[in-house]
């Protein structure tokens, strides 16, 4: 079982662009945390065709979700980028992502635009996004069955380099 809540904002932005650079096959530029101006993730900053907003809101209730998400509607409008994803920590009702969806049907192609912590979940479990999962390891250090298959797989490891942050985090474990 993979733990979201490990992930602080910023960390959940960064694996958001990494399965989303995975997802659309292109490079997403990221920026520094605070007043974004509805950008999280684009292919170009100076003329967006593609801009990801990023929502961890993995402790708190849909409602305030969907709140932020209403604020952000007239940023996008004026954005008016050419495809528009909102990657989000909570899982959904369909209730929940048509009503995302609506808010922002004028840039997405569908309501697969939204993705959700189902749509995350099962794209990390897929043995060829591997990669991420490990590259992420708060998500899966609470699980020992994972971190088991991944230490003892037959995956290159540079063994210097896990033992040295084995021995400066160690202090962090109970």
């Amino acid at each position: 079982v993979l733990n979201y809540a490990n992930l602080s904002d910023v960390e959940f932005e960064y694996l958001c662009q990494d399965i989303m650079q995975k997802k659309l096959g292109i490079q997403l530029r990221r920026f520094a945390a605070g007043r974004d101006g509805g950008i999280d993730l684009t292919d170009d900053a100076g003329s967006p065709g593609i801009v990801v907003q990023v929502k961890h809101y993995i402790n708190s209730p849909v409602p305030a979700l969907m709140s932020a998400l209403r604020n952000e509607a007239a940023k996008v409008k004026e954005l008016s980028p050419g495809q528009y994803y909102v990657c989000c920590a909570k899982s959904l009702t369909p209730k929940n992502v048509t009503e995302i969806y609506d808010l922002f049907s004028d840039c997405m192609d569908s309501d697969s635009n939204i993705i959700t912590l189902n749509e995350i979940e099962d794209f990390l479990q897929a043995p060829q996004n591997r990669d991420i999962l490990e590259k992420h390891y708060k998500l899966w250090l609470d699980s020992t069955g994972i971190f088991q298959n991944i230490i003892g797989g037959n995956i290159f490891v540079d063994c210097e380099a896990r033992l040295a942050d084995a021995e400066r985090d160690k202090t962090l474990f109970v």
